[in-house]
Parts: C-alpha cells; sequence; structure tokens
C-alpha cells in the first residue's frame, strides 16, 4: 500500500465531501428562497 495512493484516496474523499456539502447548501438555499417567495 504504497504512500501517494493513501493521500490521493483522502483528496478524492475530501472533494466529494466538498462537493455534497456544496449540493447540499445549494439546495438549502433554494429552499429557503422558496419559501421567502411564497409568503
Amino acid at each position: 500500500f504504497s504512500y501517494s495512493l493513501h493521500v490521493q484516496a483522502l483528496l478524492y474523499m475530501m472533494k466529494l465531501y466538498i462537493n455534497t456539502q456544496h449540493i447540499y447548501i445549494t439546495l438549502h438555499m433554494k429552499k429557503k428562497r422558496f419559501m421567502l417567495n411564497k409568503n
């Protein structure tokens, strides 16, 4: 098990995590805006 592979896996997981966080935040903001528009 080489060190570079371990680092690449970590970076990949971080990238996935950041992407999912970004999607979640975007959806959350859209939902908030939708609720505000409804009122």
